[in-house]
């Protein structure tokens, strides 16, 4: 049989949707004629559309390999590889996608996906406007695009998109809450809570709604509402994380002595996508003065220490910790920033754990332990010092950032969920568990408007 009469074949099968017969035919085909790309090509459709992604990607790879001037095929390897989560791979297909097939809409949106989900949010923004100027109509589009000015913080113009979206699928409780949360960001409370009520309407159960309408209604100084509404979710979901450190948060029920991991596990994995770009908004600068805390006990960086990021998240104080060591491990409770710290690839292990359990496996396996607005889940900090301390050799070093109390005693837990310490029982505790202690503080970021004082705190393990 020629290639030509069993790619016909195979095209009268995969439109009568027979996709098993029709890759059979389609691999007929290649065997009678090894580069016909459009063969190639479509068996890579049908292997997909059969969830066998990985015979996908090479009918793609070999079809651009015949014909290196297709873009489809390489904005469908480019789909595949970012499904996968190869970012890089998948930046440099969309864009040759879109070098050779300028109209492409489809690459100029999944391309402005990625961008925005790197950080990149003008970037993604004209790539997405550029989606819609090329006639990109799917669901979302414009939800999309209001997330990356959002992102920018362009609060108007991302509101004029989710409003639309809003518009366009009224039933979508994620346009709704979309709006609400801008709303929020604008300060234009009564405005949220209204739309996080109607966000609510359409799904009881979302956790980003429900703790956005409990955190508006105290925003606008209505707390006795806000209690009313966490207990509401509560009597919904007895167990829910985070609903149970809100209620505790906003003075409803005894503060604990640190926050559940599954608190801080749904908490980190909800924002992991937008994490780095929302500090960088913030004038975020933890991981700087960690480690700068970290030169004054240990001097110079030399390559040759063992380092943990100990909450490392998705990695962003990685490549400042690199220059000290010869093996640097991140250690963090959200599997989501663990995942984004992968993908950064400057660690030589990552470790999905919570963190003074695994300390306390560790030891005298750090010189240097680094932790970056991780202890602010903590209350009492004891445990995790003399878990530090069995982690460390003796001289190792720990240094860390505490959002710093005012008031006279040890820790509270404040309305945002984060835990503020007072500076003598910082230090105090953490001579009790064998530690030389040298003080600092600093602007951890910008919140509202103000600045963040933090304490800067470094430790060195006594002999």
């Amino acid at each position: 049989m020629s290639a030509t009469t069993a790619y016909l074949e195979a095209k009268a099968l995969h439109d009568r949707g027979e996709l098993e017969a029709a890759a059979n035919a389609y691999r007929r085909a290649v065997a009678a004629e090894p580069g016909h790309f459009r063969a190639l090509h479509n068996l890579g459709v049908i292997e997909e559309a059969l969830g066998r992604t990985e015979e996908a990607e090479k009918a793609y790879a070999s079809a651009i390999e015949a014909n290196p001037d297709g873009p489809l095929s390489h904005y469908s390897l480019a789909r595949l590889r970012q499904l996968d989560s190869r970012l890089d791979e998948a930046e440099a297909g969309y864009r040759r996608a879109i070098e050779l097939d300028p109209g492409l809409a489809e690459a100029h949106f999944n391309l402005g996906q990625l961008l925005l989900e790197r950080g990149a949010a003008p970037a993604a923004e004209a790539m997405l406007r550029e989606a819609v100027r090329a006639g990109f109509v799917a669901p979302g589009a414009t939800g999309m695009l209001g997330d990356a000015l959002f992102a920018q913080r362009r609060l108007h113009e991302a509101l004029e998109q989710y409003k639309r979206r809003a518009e366009e699928a009224p039933g979508d409780a994620m346009a709704q809450f979309d709006v609400a949360k801008t709303l929020e960001f604008m300060k234009r409370s009564d405005e949220a809570i209204e739309c996080y009520r109607k966000s609510l309407a359409l799904e009881p159960a979302s956790t980003a709604a429900n703790e956005g309408l409990v955190r508006a209604l105290d925003a606008a100084g209505r707390r006795d509402e806000a209690l009313a509404a966490v207990r509401d979710w509560i009597a919904r979901d007895p167990v829910a994380p985070v609903a149970r450190h809100m209620l505790a948060s906003l003075g409803g029920a005894a503060a604990p002595a640190r926050a559940s991991d599954a608190y801080v596990a749904n908490t980190f994995d909800r924002f992991a996508g937008d994490f780095d770009a929302t500090l960088a908004r913030l004038d975020y600068r933890a991981p700087q003065l960690v480690m700068g805390a970290a030169a004054v006990l240990l001097g110079e960086p030399g390559g040759d220490l063992d380092v943990l990021d100990a909450g490392c998240g998705t990695g962003l104080a990685g490549p400042m910790i690199r220059p000290w060591a010869k093996r640097m491990e991140g250690v963090d409770l959200s599997g989501e920033m663990l995942l984004r710290a992968h993908r950064r690839c400057g660690y030589d292990a990552l470790h999905h754990a919570e963190l003074a359990e695994f300390l306390g496996r560790e030891a005298a396996a750090w010189d240097l332990i680094v932790s970056a607005d991780t202890l602010c889940y903590f209350g009492a900090l004891e445990e995790v010092f003399a878990a530090a301390a069995q982690a460390l050799r003796p001289g190792g070093v720990l240094v860390f950032t505490l959002e710093r109390l005012q008031q006279g005693v040890r820790f509270a837990l404040n309305a945002h969920g984060r835990y503020a310490h007072e500076e003598k029982y910082v230090h105090a505790a953490l001579a009790d568990a064998g530690f030389e202690v040298t003080p600092g503080r600093g602007m951890l970021r910008m919140e509202g408007g103000v600045a963040v004082e933090g304490l800067v705190i470094g430790g060195r393990r006594r002999p």
